[in-house]
């Protein structure tokens, strides 16, 4: 994947059936730099599990997106 808008693009056409829900949260600066991290829902009220996904973000001088890491859970069952 060579950019975070293609993988985005890649999840929304995996995900084009589900309700996604998204949630900023952990803003802070280290270092000097801006770093803040996401939760990220599918849900499916067709089945009993969702996918859930942290993503990580930090920001360059120009305070733009320079990485983001995404760690993907698929398939978490509902309690």
């Amino acid at each position: 994947i060579y950019s975070y808008a293609n993988l985005l693009l890649m999840l929304n056409k995996y995900w084009q059936d589900r309700v996604v829900y998204f949630d900023l949260q952990d803003v802070k600066k280290v270092n000097g730099y801006i770093e803040f991290k996401g939760m990220l829902i599918a849900d499916s009220h067709n089945s009993e599990t969702f996918d859930m996904a942290e993503i990580r973000f930090h920001l360059n001088d120009e305070y733009k997106i320079d990485l983001a890491m995404m760690f993907l859970n698929p398939e978490v069952l509902k309690e």
